[in-house]
C-alpha cells in the first residue's frame, strides 16, 4: 500500500498554508493522472503489480507477477519485459533500470532502458518476497527482511557496505530523501524511522503510526505513510511530528 506522489500530476492544496508548526485545516489532496486508457489492451495487459515508480521524463515503470513494464504518458505507449516470475519493485537506475527480481529467491539485477539486456545482479539469496529497495545519491539501500536489517550498497559499483535497522524485525517501507537519507517502516513495532546512512545514524523515530507499510514524499519534505490500523494515509512534518489526519 503506497501513495507516489509527482509535482506535476499532483496537487496538495493548503499543505503550505503554516501556522507555526501546525498546517491549517482542511487539508485537501486532489490529482489528475494522465490517461492510461491505451494500456487497457491486450498488449500492456500485465496482470498483478506489486510496485509503481516514476522516471525522471514522467513515465511511469511497474514490476508484478511476471512483467516489468514502462508506461510513457506523452506517447502513450507501453514497453513490457516478460518471462521473469515476479518482480517485486523497480526503479530508475542512472541510464539503466534496477529491478528486485523473485524466483525462489530474491536478487537484485540492472536493465537497460529498452528492456533487452540484463546487467549486473547482487543482493542475492533475499529467500524471501516483499523485500524493497530506494536510491539515494550515493547508495542503493535494499530491505533484507529474511535477516532483518536494510543492506547498503555503494551506487556506482554495486558492493556491500553495511547493514542498518537490524533492530526492525518486520520492515515494510523504505523511502530516500535528500543528502543520503532514508525514511523506514516498521509495520509490528510501528515505528516510522529516519536514518542518515553516510553517518549509520537515527535522526527521528516516529512511533504512533499503527501498522505502517508504505512510504513516500513530496517537494515539501512532508511524508505520507500509508497505515493498516486505521487504513488511512498519515502524513508526518520534514521533522518527523505529525500534525494531520489522523496520527
Amino acid at each position: 500500500m503506497c501513495l507516489y506522489i509527482k509535482k506535476s500530476v499532483v496537487n496538495i492544496q493548503n499543505i503550505s498554508e503554516l501556522e507555526g508548526n501546525e498546517i491549517k485545516f482542511p487539508v485537501t489532496l486532489s490529482w489528475e493522472p494522465c490517461s492510461l486508457n491505451s494500456y487497457s489492451g491486450n498488449s500492456c495487459n500485465t496482470g498483478e503489480t506489486y510496485s509503481v515508480s516514476w522516471t525522471e521524463d514522467g513515465s511511469i515503470i511497474s514490476g508484478g507477477k511476471g512483467h516489468v513494464t514502462l508506461m510513457d504518458c506523452s506517447l502513450q505507449v507501453c514497453h513490457t519485459k516478460r518471462n521473469v516470475q515476479y518482480a517485486d519493485c523497480v526503479g530508475e537506475y542512472g541510464d539503466q533500470y534496477l529491478a528486485m527480481f523473485y524466483n525462489n529467491s530474491s536478487y537484485m539485477q540492472t536493465l537497460s532502458k529498452d528492456f533487452t539486456v540484463n546487467g549486473t545482479s547482487f543482493a542475492k539469496n533475499l529467500t524471501q518476497l516483499y523485500c524493497h529497495f530506494c536510491l539515494t545519491s550515493s547508495y542503493v539501500a535494499v530491505v533484507n527482511r529474511p535477516k532483518k536489517s536494510i543492506d547498503i550498497y555503494d551506487r556506482m559499483d554495486l558492493t556491500m557496505k553495511k547493514s542498518i535497522a537490524t533492530d526492525l524485525a518486520t520492515l515494510r517501507g523504505i523511502h530516500a530523501l535528500d543528502d543520503n537519507n532514508v525514511v523506514v517502516t516498521d509495520h509490528d513495532t510501528h515505528v516510522v524511522r529516519l536514518y542518515k546512512l553516510d553517518t549509520e545514524t537515527v535522526v527521528w523515530t516516529y512511533t504512533a503510526a499503527k501498522k505502517p507499510t508504505g512510504i513516500a514524499s513530496d517537494t515539501g519534505g512532508f511524508l505520507y505513510v500509508a497505515v493498516n490500523e486505521p487504513k488511512e494515509i498519515c502524513i508526518l512534518s520534514p521533522d518527523g511530528k505529525a500534525h494531520l489526519l489522523h496520527c
